[in-house]
Formats: structure tokens, sequence, C-alpha cells
């Protein structure tokens, strides 16, 4: 916990808690359970695959156009 906290400017897969822990300025993706704070509506999960690939490369072109 201690290093997601430390982290700036990064693209972090996680669950829904490490998600919660980084800073603002990270981008978090949610790619496990535990969901605590929300819903996963999964329509690229589980990350594995076709599908699971093309969803963690439309993340990271998001992550990259911001």
């Amino acid at each position: 916990m201690v290093l997601l906290k430390e982290l700036r400017d990064q693209l972090v897969f996680g669950d829904d808690i490490s998600c919660h822990v980084i800073h603002q300025d990270n981008t978090g993706v949610c790619v496990s359970a535990p969901f605590i704070r929300r819903r996963q509506l999964a329509t690229h999960m589980p990350i594995m695959g076709e599908r699971g690939a093309d969803g963690m490369l439309e993340e990271i072109y998001r992550y990259l156009e911001s």
C-alpha cells in the first residue's frame, strides 16, 4: 500500500482497493475483485484472450491520450 500511495502519473491495473489508494494524478483501472466502491460492468472481463487484450489496449490508449 505504501508503494501504491507513492506512485505519481502512472497507469495502475489493480483491484478496487488499489485504485482507491493511489493518488488522484494516477489513472486506476479496476481489473479484479474485490469491488468495494462500485459495481463492475465487465464488458471486457476477464483480462484474458482477445477481448481482454482489447480492453487493456483501450485503457492504455486512454491513458496515453491524457
